[in-house]
């Protein structure tokens, strides 16, 4: 008997990571190239580091990230549209390094210009992205952002910087997944963000 409810109980937890999985992911899709031609700033949201050896290090789902707003800026470059980016995420394993510093030194190692990247430093979450960045998209004033986020994380990404009052478009870095852990973790952080302050 205690078999059977465990396996009722692993099909309805498959059962709810498809379902949820599919919630966060089905409207989005990869940006496409009017889309980019037509904006001229990017946010960039941390995803968090891991430290290896000593060594300070993105994570798998950073370096989605990371390369998707390259190909942004370098797409509009080769346009002749310069693009602004807002690296945004805080030191949140207190590794003496900011994921927005950690990001900014891959990007400028494949090429963007340093004058083109915009440091929020501060998050130690989403919400805290959105407050924080904030502060920049009041100095930079473009009428929307591209926001780049792994698609998981999008919806919740969304919700939260458009009750910031920040004008997004989302822009998905990977392949929706249905990584058990994170669809959880998704899923309750949207039921989260109803509680949050944005005021």
């Amino acid at each position: 008997m205690l078999i059977i409810i465990l396996i009722l109980l692993f099909l309805v937890f498959l059962i709810f990571i498809y379902i949820a999985s599919n919630f966060l992911t089905n409207k989005y899709k990869r940006l496409d190239d009017e889309t980019i031609k037509n904006n001229q700033a990017i946010i960039l949201l941390g995803s968090g580091l891991v430290k290896i050896d000593g060594k300070v290090l993105l994570n798998n789902r950073a370096y989605s990230r990371v390369l998707e707003a390259c190909r942004i800026y370098f797409l509009a470059k080769q346009c002749g549209i310069h693009y602004k980016i807002i690296a945004s995420g805080g030191d949140i394993h207190n590794f003496g390094i900011s994921e927005a510093e950690a990001y900014s030194d891959i990007m400028l190692n494949l090429g963007v210009d340093k004058q083109d990247i915009f440091l929020e430093r501060n998050s130690l979450n989403t919400f805290g992205n959105a407050k924080f960045t904030k502060e920049i998209v009041k100095e930079l004033a473009f009428d929307k952002y591209l926001l780049v986020t792994s698609s998981l994380h999008m919806k919740r990404a969304e919700r939260i910087f458009t009750n910031m009052g920040i004008k997004i478009i989302p822009a998905i870095s990977d392949t929706p997944s249905k990584d058990p852990i994170v669809v959880t973790h998704e899923t309750l952080g949207i039921v989260r963000s109803y509680l949050y302050n944005y005021n």
